[in-house]
């Protein structure tokens, strides 16, 4: 939120941020929202904010902005949607009694409100 503010006080034509995290994309989406309650000249529609990582809070705000109630349009995932699933085929390999190497990949994928599938 607080990264939101200062970056639209210094440039406040900025309309697309991109995001570490999914978390701070949500935060960012919240000063977004109340950014319009003074701008009544914008809306959603004109901010794209994107993050790395899946979260069902992101995902809920991706669902919003088909719809532009919600400024986050997606986020690339490194990894499983379930968090430490490439961490556990790992875990689960060594129990099993599998020989080395065990390998660890984490796949790439997007979640978005557009369509744009990879």
């Amino acid at each position: 939120y607080s990264f939101a503010e200062e970056v639209m006080t210094v440039h406040p034509d900025t309309r697309v941020f991109l995001m570490y995290e999914s978390d701070p994309a949500i935060g960012v989406n919240n000063y977004v929202q109340a950014y319009l309650q003074g701008h009544s000249d914008l809306s959603f529609a004109d901010f794209g904010v994107f993050g790395v990582g899946y979260s069902g809070s992101a995902a809920q705000l991706i669902e919003s902005a088909k719809n532009n109630e919600s400024a986050v349009r997606g986020v690339a995932c490194y990894s499983a949607l379930e968090p430490g699933e490439p961490v556990m085929e790992v875990i689960n390999a060594i129990i099993d009694g599998q020989d080395l190497p065990y390998w660890l990949v984490e796949k790439c994928f997007t979640v978005n409100s557009f369509g744009f599938e990879k």
